[in-house]
């Protein structure tokens, strides 16, 4: 008797299941047909900073059209289609939950430095190598950029650019640099003349390669040399040669 009556039960908890499944789709119905009820903008940024705005996202798509919209009439793909063409956005993800809340989360791109371009609007450059246009909302404090290297350049994400993308990322993720290195200038041949923010000096650095030693030797000579020398008997300070610095 115990074995038909577990055999019995086998067969009805499954049905319970499968019931129960049904009756939960049965009260909600099919929740394409229902409406969207909500926008919902999660930026993922440091708060420190704010690039991208829920403003600046809410204007792209005119969230009027989308709130009292039908679910499935609501194509997610054109919508983050639209929010992509931000020039400042990264990725962009978006879900409908039950509750018809459409849910919009954002990446912007995060700037290593900025281009000073003449009569033109200055670009950043992200740590992927790609240019997006300055924020109205905040400017990034990033080393900034002038020089024939980015005259008619769209972009960092070339092959011969790869040694000057990762000394920029070097420079924005390094305290004492970051704060020390204000402007850089870069000819044609990816020669590097930098701006300190003390001193009334130039450093040479050269091409990108060898950075890690070509900044050891130039923290040597704000270490040691200028405090001996003074800050103002130097106009040009050149590490681009091995092994050496060399002060005028």
């Amino acid at each position: 008797m115990n074995i038909l009556l577990t055999k019995k039960m086998l067969w009805i908890i499954p049905v319970f299941v499968i019931a129960g499944i049904a009756a939960a789709l049965n009260v909600k119905g099919d929740y394409k047909e229902d409406l969207c009820n909500s926008v919902e903008i999660i930026i993922h940024q440091p708060e420190e900073l704010p690039l991208i705005s829920e403003e600046n996202v809410l204007a792209w798509i005119s969230p009027k059209k989308l709130v009292g919209e039908r679910l499935d009439k609501i194509e997610l793909s054109n919508v983050e289609q639209k929010i992509r063409e931000i020039p400042q956005i990264k990725n962009c993800e978006m879900h409908i939950d039950l509750r018809g809340m459409l849910t919009i989360e954002v990446e912007p791109f995060l700037p290593v430095a900025r281009i000073l371009r003449d009569g033109m609007q200055d670009d950043y450059i992200s740590e992927d190598g790609v240019f997006f246009p300055t924020s109205s909302n905040y400017s990034a404090r990033v080393i900034l950029l002038s020089g024939d290297y980015f005259i008619n350049k769209t972009s960092m994400t070339d092959n011969k650019s790869v040694n000057l993308l990762l000394f920029l990322k070097h420079i924005y993720a390094d305290a004492f640099w970051k704060a020390q290195l204000t402007q850089i200038a870069v000819d044609n041949q990816e020669n590097m003349y930098i701006v300190p923010l003390l001193g009334e000096h130039i450093i040479s650095f050269g091409n990108p390669e060898e950075v890690d030693a070509k900044l050891r030797r130039l923290k040597v000579f704000y270490k040691q040399i200028y405090p001996v020398k003074g800050w103002d008997n130097f106009s040009e300070v050149s590490v681009a040669y091995a092994n050496q610095v060399v002060c005028k």
